[in-house]
């Protein structure tokens, strides 16, 4: 048939884009839900590891810190491995060694194997956000980056929402049996780390589903910040990089924000049954809660933050969440305290949780727009802080509780998110953390 007088021989409608990178951007928020799972579905087996390897309070604490002082101590070399190997052989290898870490805990006999395999876990699982924050900066359209960051965290909320309710129920599916679980989950990653390292590409370039008009889709809404075509970046000038006021607030935003929100994460349950008397599967229930509010928060939070940046700009679009979810935050963890049942206690708790991680997409996009093409390094390094503040949070909290109860301890996590938002005061994402005329220095 001859095509119509008024249209163009050979000529079709455009080209539409393919959707590989929400594929990526899915793989990266499953990959942050396992994250999370094998990180904190220890806490509801402390009961039944204490009593196993006969542990006191203190040396609970120690297994917990563990991970984190080697994740913390990790983070750097960890995100300059991702820059230089790429996220394809990095993520997918972090993952492998993390599940079968996680596999290996169902195999441990005494206290210090167990230390031996938390500080194993925290090593394998240091480079995963810093290389998540890097995929996102070259595979995500910069209008959605906060979203795409929201996800991701919202995965992490997912899993450690699922690691107390799950792990209570595999526990009594097996019969008081704490192991079996960790054997799921390990098996659970073995298979993403599989299906990420057969189907992930470095670039939208060099994955062959992603069609040009995807690809121009991409690059044509960057900032110039991810140009590298092999999906690696450059060699980042520390000496620069450590004058940046912005940077080295973000590392204190991130000691203290972490120290309080890890109580969430290692204690909520200990401290549900120590003061409520509940039994493993309310305890189980509830503890869930406070983290999959965080999930909504960390989704909405990635929306609100890329509204706000179109209304107040870079600089306040991010800042104002920042500011306002550590806050609010503390605020709700305070009245927690005085809470006369569990239920009450939790909803506190609950809201807190869903008010600080309304913000966490705001970090991340901060060294997004901040960051050049050193995210992941960047990243990596004021996650390194954050990490040895999540280090000292259990055996702090758990000194605190010692000598002053649980009340104390959940006060001092209340005091910790105020200060935290008050560090974004003066935080600036319109100024690079490397001006451009020193960026790819030596």
């Amino acid at each position: 048939m001859a095509a119509p007088w008024n249209e163009p021989v050979g000529v079709g409608a455009p080209e539409s884009p393919t959707s590989v990178r929400y594929e990526v951007m899915a793989a990266t928020a499953v990959m942050s839900l396992l994250l999370y799972l094998d990180r904190f579905c220890i806490s509801m087996a402390v009961p039944l590891l204490s009593a196993e390897f006969e542990l006191t309070t203190m040396e609970m604490g120690l297994v917990f810190s563990a991970f984190f002082l080697s994740y913390a101590l990790a983070q750097v070399p960890a995100g300059w491995l991702g820059e230089r190997l790429g996220a394809r052989v990095m993520l997918s290898g972090c993952v492998l060694v993390w599940s079968l870490m996680t596999g290996l805990m169902g195999l441990v006999s005494s206290l210090w194997q167990l230390l031996i395999v938390r500080l194993l876990l925290g090593v394998s699982q240091a480079g995963a956000y810093p290389i998540a924050a890097r995929i996102n900066s070259l595979w995500v359209p910069y209008p959605q980056r906060a979203l795409a960051n929201g996800l991701v965290t919202m995965g992490g909320r997912l899993g450690g929402a699922l690691a107390p309710s799950l792990t209570g129920a595999l526990i009594l599916f097996f019969n008081d049996e704490w192991r079996p679980a960790f054997w799921i989950y390990g098996g659970l990653g073995i298979a993403w780390a599989v299906y990420f390292a057969l189907y992930y590409r470095n670039h939208p370039d060099a994955q062959p589903r992603c069609n040009t008009a995807e690809v121009d889709l991409i690059r044509n809404s960057l900032p110039g910040d991810a140009s590298d075509p092999r999906g690696k970046g450059q060699r980042l000038p520390w000496g620069i990089a450590l004058r940046s006021v912005s940077l080295w607030l973000q590392c204190l935003l991130q000691v203290t924000s972490n120290i309080a929100w890890l109580f969430l994460g290692t204690w909520l349950p200990t401290y549900l049954q120590e003061t409520y008397k509940l039994g493993i599967g309310a305890t189980g229930t509830l503890s869930s809660l406070p983290l999959l509010a965080g999930m909504f928060g960390c989704l909405l939070g990635g929306i609100a933050s890329d509204r706000l940046v179109r209304r107040l700009g870079i600089r306040w679009g991010r800042n104002v969440l920042g500011i306002g979810s550590k806050v609010g935050a503390g605020f709700f963890m305070l009245l927690s305290v005085p809470a006369a049942d569990a239920m009450t206690a939790t909803a506190m708790l609950v809201i807190a949780a869903f008010i600080n991680d309304l913000g966490l997409s705001a970090t991340w996009a901060y060294f997004q727009d901040a960051g050049g093409s050193y995210v992941g390094p960047l990243l990596g390094f004021a996650n390194m802080f954050g990490n040895l503040g999540a280090t000292a949070s259990p055996l702090l909290l758990a000194r605190v509780r010692d000598d002053f109860g649980w009340g104390a301890a959940l006060y001092t996590c209340a005091g910790l998110f105020v200060f935290s938002g008050i560090c974004w005061i003066w935080m600036d994402g319109r100024v690079p953390i490397v001006p451009p005329e020193r960026q790819y220095a030596d």
